[in-house]
């Protein structure tokens, strides 16, 4: 007979980005995180090709985008990446598609629809994307085979900044951003043919914030809060399959918020973001999120 304690999960701080950013496409692991493309500089008004990866202690500078972007989707891992959509400086979305091999960024097929502020989960050769703009709430969803893009049947309620965790055939679509620009509480799930609503809400709805884990195992955190308010916020909500709880928040509070979507709930990494949008600069702050089980204890006859 064993039984197991769980500890409080905690965000602490991690190795810092080398360039302050928000708002680009990522992917992998607290162990193996990326992020390409986003917004740069102070204020932040630049789209950029930046690449970094991050090794669980600190970030490297990669290969750049062919162009830069923000608003960008990503998926897959730090050796085999996909950027999807976003805008350029022109603010004007696009279907680009790159994809990333561990050393240097090639462009992919197209997307079907232009699309900024779009998210995206999976690998390289299977991912799916979901929501984003103009529209200006896109209910559009579109899966990928590492060939070319192919539109499925769209989500149940239009979003854009709608986080995605899971896989190309079983999301969570969490949260995200619906009319009038309020952060919902709604959380979607793909089952590889068709959005369903999850019966499990959100505690809180948010917009831009990050997602990470799978549709039993899920962790949200970031954004601005909810209600419509432009404060930004650290709050975290951790998901067991059945309902979301509030954990520990984020250090630093921060809106356009990236990380590894790939991560276990118990084991995340974040970083990036905005951490005043009212006065915008990024930031290349990154913090852990572990919520370890503290002890296993077993019991025997005598």
């Amino acid at each position: 007979l064993k039984y197991a304690i769980q500890g409080a999960g905690a965000w602490a701080s991690g190795g810092a980005t080398n360039t302050g950013i928000d708002a680009g496409g990522y992917c992998g692991i607290q162990t193996a995180a990326m992020y390409f493309g986003g917004r740069g500089g102070a204020p932040i008004t630049t789209a950029v090709d930046t690449s970094e990866t991050y090794n669980g202690t600190a970030w490297t500078e990669t290969g750049d985008l062919p162009t830069g972007v923000y608003q960008n989707a990503g998926f897959g891992t730090t050796t085999a990446a996909v950027s999807r959509g976003g805008m350029h400086t022109g603010n004007v979305p696009t279907t680009n598609t790159f994809e990333w091999d561990g050393t240097s960024w090639t462009a992919g097929g197209a997307g079907v629809n232009s699309s900024r502020n779009i998210h995206g989960t999976g690998t390289q050769t299977a991912g799916l994307v979901a929501g984003g703009s103009p529209g200006p709430y896109s209910s559009k969803s579109e899966t990928y085979d590492g060939t070319s893009w192919t539109e499925t049947n769209g989500l149940i309620a239009a979003r854009w900044g709608l986080p995605l965790v899971g896989t190309s055939t079983a999301a969570l679509g969490v949260g995200g951003t619906g009319a009038p620009d309020v952060g919902t509480t709604t959380v979607q799930e793909w089952d590889g043919t068709c959005w369903s609503t999850n019966a499990a809400s959100l505690n809180e709805g948010k917009i831009t914030a990050a997602a990470a884990g799978t549709t039993t195992l899920a962790l949200q955190y970031g954004g601005y809060g909810g209600g419509g308010s432009t404060v930004v916020t650290g709050s975290t909500e951790s998901f067991n399959g059945t309902s979301w709880s509030v954990v520990g928040s984020l250090a630093t509070a921060r809106s356009g918020i990236m990380g590894g979507q790939s991560s276990p709930n118990s084991v995340a990494v974040a970083f990036g973001g905005a951490p005043n949008p009212a006065s915008p600069a990024a930031t290349g702050a990154t913090e852990e999120y572990n919520d370890p089980i503290l002890s296993v204890k077993t019991f025997t006859a005598s």
